[in-house]
């Protein structure tokens, strides 16, 4: 998958930002009906800002991995589990964090 994000400029600030990319590389894995296993690398870049034409040297370069179970443990009850690494990070801290999300489809 992959994005192109733009963002508007700011006319007050004088400020101009670059366009944002992102793409996604998936693998996913279905042991059964019920457990879908996945690993995804992110990789983000561009987003630089200038400010009355000087580059400010904001922009992303930004790597990540994810690991994501998810499936249902009863009929109507879905889990998931996503954990996710920051590999190499040029703009913003490095980060892991873990999300569990629970669904109930009535």
């Amino acid at each position: 998958m992959a994005e192109y994000e733009l963002s508007s400029d700011t006319d007050k600030q004088d400020i101009e930002t670059d366009p944002l990319y992102q793409i996604y590389a998936s693998l996913r894995y279905d042991p059964s009906r019920n457990l879908s296993l996945s690993m995804q690398y992110k990789h983000k870049w561009g987003a630089d800002q200038q400010r009355n034409g000087i580059d400010l040297h904001d922009g992303f370069d930004n790597n990540a991995f994810s690991l994501i179970a998810a499936g249902f443990v009863a009929p109507r009850v879905h889990l998931l589990g996503h954990i996710q690494r920051d590999l190499d990070v040029e703009q913003g801290p490095k980060l892991t964090f873990v999300q569990v999300r629970l669904g109930y489809l009535f």
